[in-house]
């Protein structure tokens, strides 16, 4: 085991809740920029500029990083069977009413853009790729929630996969309205 000062003189300064906040970002930059005691600058000068050598600095520097993830990555290849698989309802579908909201939601997605299915997946489940086995072990929920008003948008609980709907009365109000949710509320906290 070895010991680094993560700043000059560290082992004879003690951290107190005045300073911690420093010790934590020194903290921060040491774990990015040492492996082994070894600064990785050299590594990561040579991984930007093959990076730059394909995007463009200027170009570069402008994006988010899930910006940057879908341009390096692409966007996430989503079969909406196989999500339809792995989604159970609450309450359980047992009327014709019910069953043809879940036909109206599945429609939607269906007819969604990739980006948009993309977006509805970050939306539902903070994910912005499935895992490399897809589906398998995942158990979304939708929600029908009688208490919503349909001019309510879709809620998401992405610790437990779960989608909040109101009872939407038509396919294109059900369609119309997860949109507008996942095109405005998947960035982060907001009030979608």
């Amino acid at each position: 085991m070895a010991e680094y000062e993560l700043v000059s003189g560290g082992r004879q300064i003690a951290v107190t809740d005045h300073n911690r906040k420093h010790f934590v970002q020194s903290y921060a930059w040491n774990s990015m920029e040492m492996v082994h005691g070894e600064s990785i600058e050299v590594v990561a000068q040579a991984a930007r500029k093959g990076l730059c050598d394909v995007i463009p600095a200027e170009l570069l520097s402008s994006l988010s990083p899930v910006d940057l993830e879908r341009l390096v990555c692409g966007l996430p290849k989503i079969s909406v069977e196989a999500w339809k698989k792995a989604t159970i309802y609450e309450p359980k579908v047992t009327t014709p009413e019910e069953e043809r909201r879940v036909e109206w939601f599945w429609e939607a997605i269906t007819q969604f853009s990739s980006a948009d299915q993309a977006l509805l997946l970050h939306f539902w489940a903070a994910y912005t790729h499935l895992p490399h086995s897809g589906f398998e072990g995942l158990n979304f929920k939708v929600r029908f929630d009688e208490k919503l008003s349909t001019d309510h948008l879709p809620m998401a609980q992405t610790c437990f996969l779960t989608l909040k709907l109101p009872k939407y009365a038509s396919a294109e109000q059900t369609a119309a309205r997860l949109l507008h949710a996942v095109r405005t509320g998947s960035s982060g906290f907001g009030f979608a």
